[in-house]
């Protein structure tokens, strides 16, 4: 099934392909020679034309009647078929509403129009495309199918930049875009007042020019004095005073002002978290994703959707709240923009090895929490390193890279001191760094008793009667 696009998306696919471009001319016309006339024949001319639309409005009364008649009698011969789509198949009127796509024969069209006008005198009317369309369609049948896209490919290129031009391109002359502005916008308000009536829906538009060099004046429209009576109420201020606010913003360029450098750097972070956070919907689709957690990560986002994170630019996964400069936001952003770092969702087969290595990494650390000694530690030389309560990466990357004998497990000979064993799984591979090295995670620590390193008091029970 193919899917229609409105006119307004057709509008911004368009802007976003051709960008801010200056509209250009697509046809010539031959200049034509003009008398002058004195205001009597002026005048008269005036006369006539006003006579010959009447008359002409008459004629196309009396042809829309008699099509509705005729539509009618279609109707009472094929019931299928209502009197509106008759007449509108008639009138071709959906062919008001969607348009062509150039073609080939569009492209052959214009070019052999081309050759024909250019071969005219000089001063004589150009031919039109009906005038010689028989003879263009003669040579048309006679080109090879094979050899008509080559033939036409230049040109029906330049018909559709043509269209997108005069879409979208800016007026070179202010009396251009005042024609334009006016044209459209009178469109536009008679297309709300209509959406008025049928569904009782209020519109306010405001229509301001944005150079001082164009003709327009601040144009305001309600669809009714409800609507515009919002604007007195809520801000004080009168919708037509607002419009010329509105003007002076639009030409002043205010939003072009300097932005403090911790402005920028908000907004750059800003940016940044929608980014990530689009990237890991992407690929954990068609799970949705809550939020994004950067503290606890495999926990909230590798054990839930089996997703991990490779190439992590910074030395250290965090948030982008975290991020201290513009050089590290910009540096994330550029590295998610061309897919240098991307979250990737595991399969089947790899989630289950690395959860069983998660869960087993969760296991020793919590053995490890348990065998603490209550006593007091002995006091340790300078040599020895305390034992690290959180199993992390790179100290067990460092155990599983450079195995020694020393390392081994063996009984602590000061007692009652128990150290903390070691995982033997790396249980942080959800996130790599830029050169593939596993990158620790923030965890929130397990709160520590109040009474940690010191004796417990015995309980005493004391018994008597009295």
């Amino acid at each position: 099934m193919v899917r229609l696009r409105s006119n307004n998306d057709r509008l911004l696919s368009s802007t976003r392909r051709v960008g801010t471009t200056t509209r250009k001319p697509w046809r010539r016309r031959t200049k034509r020679v003009r008398p002058k006339l004195t205001k009597a024949q002026k005048r008269d001319n005036k006369k006539k034309r006003e006579d010959d639309l009447e008359e002409y409005q008459g004629k196309i009364a009396t042809l829309r009647s008699s099509i509705v008649e005729k539509a009618q009698e279609i109707n009472a011969e094929d019931s299928s078929r209502s009197v509106d789509r008759i007449i509108d198949d008639v009138y071709q009127t959906h062919r008001l509403k969607n348009k062509k796509t150039a073609s080939q024969f569009n492209a052959f069209t214009k070019m052999e129009l081309k050759a024909i006008n250019d071969a005219l005198p000089e001063g004589e009317p150009k031919k039109k495309a009906n005038e010689c369309m028989k003879e263009i369609s003669l040579k048309w049948n006679a080109i090879p199918i094979e050899d008509r896209e080559a033939l036409t490919a230049g040109t029906l290129k330049e018909i559709l930049e043509n269209r997108k031009n005069r879409e979208v391109g800016s007026h070179n002359s202010a009396l251009s875009a005042f024609h334009d502005t006016r044209t459209c916008i009178d469109d536009v308000k008679d297309k709300l007042t209509r959406l008025n009536a049928r569904t009782g829906d209020e519109s306010v538009l405001l229509v301001s020019r944005s150079s001082s060099s164009h003709y327009n004046k601040p144009m305001v429209f309600g669809t009714s004095e409800r609507a515009l009576e919002f604007f007195n109420l809520v801000f004080e201020l009168p919708v037509e005073e607002l419009a010329q606010r509105y003007e002076g913003y639009t030409i002043a360029g205010v939003g072009q002002v300097a932005r403090t450098a911790g402005q920028k750097l908000l907004e750059a972070k800003s940016n940044l978290k929608r980014l990530i956070f689009r990237k890991l919907e992407e690929a954990a689709s068609p799970t949705k994703v809550g939020r994004m957690f950067y503290v606890n990560f495999e926990e909230h986002i590798t054990l839930k959707y089996r997703v991990t994170l490779l190439n992590w630019p910074l030395p250290k996964f965090c948030s982008p709240s975290v991020m201290t400069t513009t050089v590290e936001v910009e540096t994330v952003m550029q590295c998610f923009t061309t897919g240098t770092t991307k979250f990737y969702k595991m399969t089947l087969d790899e989630f289950t090895k690395w959860k069983e290595g998660y869960l087993a990494g969760k296991i020793n650390q919590q053995l490890g929490d348990a065998n603490q000694s209550p006593v007091q530690p002995q006091e340790q030389g300078p040599s020895d390193e305390a034992p690290d309560p959180t199993p992390g990466p790179s100290r067990v990357e460092d155990s599983l890279s450079n195995p020694s004998p020393d390392q081994a497990q063996q009984p602590s000979l000061q007692s009652p001191v128990c150290t903390q064993p070691q995982s033997r799984f790396v249980n942080s591979m959800a996130v790599t760094g830029s050169d593939g090295s596993v990158l620790r995670i923030a965890a929130k620590p397990r709160r520590q008793r109040k009474d940690k390193g010191q004796p417990r008091k015995k309980n005493v029970q004391v018994g008597g009667t009295a």
